[in-house]
Parts: structure tokens; C-alpha cells; sequence
């Protein structure tokens, strides 16, 4: 599994452009293969409506291989990557 430092590694050496998601309608996590990332279009909670909230600009990033479902089901699966926290590790 991948720390926090080194996802933000990866980011900073320029990562392809990730998918997108639309967190609006508060969507389940997708399947994803570990490393796959998706970028949120709109803000909303990322999960279903127990998920985690989520901002424009914000990355999930998936941490171990899964199948899609909510926050209870797979949410330890994915991490959020706040847009600010990606600026700042990047030095924006």
C-alpha cells in the first residue's frame, strides 16, 4: 500500500491526466486498479451520502485494488487528495 509521501512523490513527478468525476450526486467509489486516480469536477461527498466530502480539484486516489461501492464497503480503498494539500506539496 502507498504512503501519503508516496503518492504526493508521484503527483510531483507528473502523473498522466486522471479520469474525472462528478461528486454532485454523491456517487459511489469506482472500480479502480491501485494507482488509478480521478479528478472531482464538482464538489459533493465521494462514497454515497455517508462518503467523504470532496472539493473541485480534489483527487481520489485509489490505494489498494477494488471493486465499486460506498464509504463502508471500499472506502478504505481510496484516498482523498485535497487540492490544496496536492499545491502545496508541489510548492504552488
Amino acid at each position: 500500500m502507498k504512503t501519503a509521501a508516496n503518492i504526493f512523490t508521484e503527483l510531483r513527478a507528473g502523473m498522466t491526466a486522471p479520469q474525472t468525476l462528478d461528486a454532485t450526486a454523491n456517487p459511489n467509489y469506482p472500480a479502480a486498479q491501485e494507482g488509478d486516480k480521478r479528478k472531482i469536477t464538482n464538489a459533493g461527498k465521494v462514497g454515497g451520502a455517508s462518503g467523504k466530502s470532496c472539493g473541485v480539484d480534489d483527487i481520489i486516489y485509489c490505494v489498494n485494488t477494488s471493486v465499486t461501492g460506498d464509504e463502508a464497503a471500499v472506502g478504505k480503498n481510496w484516498v482523498i487528495l485535497p487540492k490544496k494539500a496536492i499545491e502545496f506539496f508541489n510548492g504552488k
